[in-house]
């Protein structure tokens, strides 16, 4: 009866303040993932409201826990979600299992879930990582910090096979390494894929014509700032020379004009070798 009470006041309270549930927002998500595949979550939601529906991750929930500022909130179960009567408590905190966010194939678990915040994901202390739909914000031991988005992290638990002889368990290893080895050249190639789209964006930012104009720059000075922004606007002098294929006495003149037309600072890596950096990218920013 005293959760039909709560449904029936959430219902009046919908026709009178239609806004009444999109003042909620969740601001802390973390999800535990277990070895046997259920993963904790647990989450924290801000609020104003009286009554406040909160949707839940997966479809079956287990040991379902509901917490106010300073005491038990009572809820309603309801499709996708549940509704709380939150008794003014400004914050909910809510935690409970559930086995709909993980599958297993072979070997390999994976982790699937979709958020609009971002998220915290605690793995297995054996589990080694062999696909990531995206690359973590930061990475701390078996933690991932993720975007908000849909996120997939598959992986494997290292010591499945700790009873199992030798030879299986230099099998399992083997298959392991070759897995890891595949995920780092994946990881790779989306840090080229985002290092090459953060500079084609910031190349639109930077009109080169008009330093060409105001500068009166040749071709080859032309060239090196442009090839100097195409790669983050810092490179090695016999970098830039191979590239445009330039003498040295030509590069050597051409970094020194720059230089001098406070475009470009030259300075010596640890190895003593000259680098210019360009500087329009800070007059830019």
């Amino acid at each position: 009866m005293k959760g039909r009470g709560i449904l029936i006041a959430f219902i009046f309270l919908l026709l009178s303040s239609p806004f009444v549930v999109a003042q909620s927002q969740i601001s802390e998500l973390t999800f535990v993932v277990y070895r046997d595949g259920y993963v904790g979550v647990s989450l924290s939601v801000s609020t104003n409201d009286t009554y406040v529906f909160i949707p839940l991750f997966g479809e079956h929930w287990e040991n379902l826990a509901v917490i106010g500022d300073n005491d038990v909130l009572t809820y309603e179960t309801m499709d996708g979600g549940i509704l709380v009567s939150t008794f003014n408590s400004s914050l909910v905190y809510i935690s409970y299992y559930t086995s709909d966010l993980t599958y297993k194939s072979g070997p390999v678990w994976t982790f699937n879930v979709s958020t609009n915040v971002p998220f915290k994901v605690v793995l297995p202390e054996d589990a080694v990582i062999v696909e990531l739909s995206e690359i973590p914000l930061n990475i701390e031991e078996n933690t991932l910090l993720m975007s908000e988005g849909n996120h997939t992290i598959s992986y494997i638990l290292t010591n499945v096979y700790k009873n199992s002889n030798s030879q299986e368990s230099s099998s399992y290893i083997l298959y392991i390494v070759l897995l890891a080895a595949l995920v780092a050249s994946v990881v790779l190639v989306l840090m080229f894929r985002e290092r090459r789209r953060k500079r084609g964006s910031y190349m639109e930012t930077i009109d080169i014509s008009q330093y060409v104009e105001k500068y009166n720059l040749k071709r080859e000075e032309e060239e090196v700032i442009r090839y100097l922004i195409e790669n983050g606007g810092v490179a090695k002098q016999s970098e830039i020379r191979k590239a445009l294929k330039l003498p040295k006495t030509t590069m050597w003149r051409l970094s020194n004009r720059l230089e001098r037309q406070g475009l470009v600072k030259i300075f010596k890596n640890e190895r003593g070798e000259n680098v210019l950096q360009l500087l329009l990218m800070e007059n830019t920013k």
